[in-house]
């Protein structure tokens, strides 16, 4: 589930079918909810234009090919970008959440609607989340440990996205949001 768009007008809400099956109604609504504070509190374009600055300089160096002088100049850009951009998007999310429990009047069900969701089964083999900005959009956070293979250079990736999740990442931690969640009762 994400809210995509600029400005409020033509803004669009994605749910997939995943979240529409794995949900009840209350925690749908929930979810709906946080997703529409996200919207009227205009966090998407925030986010969109705090993750602009790393997401260009990242296409710009491409991590592989580029001069290792280019990755010099262009790192003091990504790295404060990321940064900024997974503070916020951290903070705008545990507003989303407060904001959708005073919607939906409580926060029981928005409590046990990220933790269904954090654990799909259905997830596809490759997470977008995790190679793209996008995932400040998202209401679950991106897993690093979904298609865990037993090679050296498959736990070095995954070590490094659990690193990279940890200092960068868009979203608090689910056990964190649903104990801040459980004590607004």
């Amino acid at each position: 589930m994400a809210t995509v768009g600029y400005r409020q007008t033509d803004t669009t809400l994605v749910l997939s079918a995943t979240v529409v099956e794995r949900l009840d109604e209350a925690e749908l609504d929930a979810v709906l909810a946080h997703e529409l504070a996200h919207l009227v509190n205009r966090d998407a374009t925030l986010l969109t234009l705090l993750s602009l600055p790393a997401a260009k300089a990242t296409n710009i160096v491409g991590w592989g090919d580029s001069h290792p002088l280019l990755l010099l100049v262009l790192w003091p850009v990504v790295l404060p970008g990321e940064a900024s951009a997974a503070l916020v998007a951290r903070h705008r999310e545990y507003l989303a959440d407060h904001a959708a429990a005073r919607l939906t009047g409580g926060s029981a069900a928005l409590a046990s609607a990220p933790d269904a969701l954090d654990g799909a089964d259905s997830a596809p083999s490759t997470d977008l989340r995790e190679r793209d900005h996008a995932a400040a959009f998202d209401i679950v956070p991106p897993s690093s440990e979904r298609s865990v293979r037993t090679d050296d250079l498959e736990r070095l990736r995954v070590a490094y996205w659990r690193l990279r999740r940890r200092l960068f990442g868009t979203h608090p931690p689910t056990d964190s949001r649903i104990q801040r969640l459980r004590q607004l009762g």
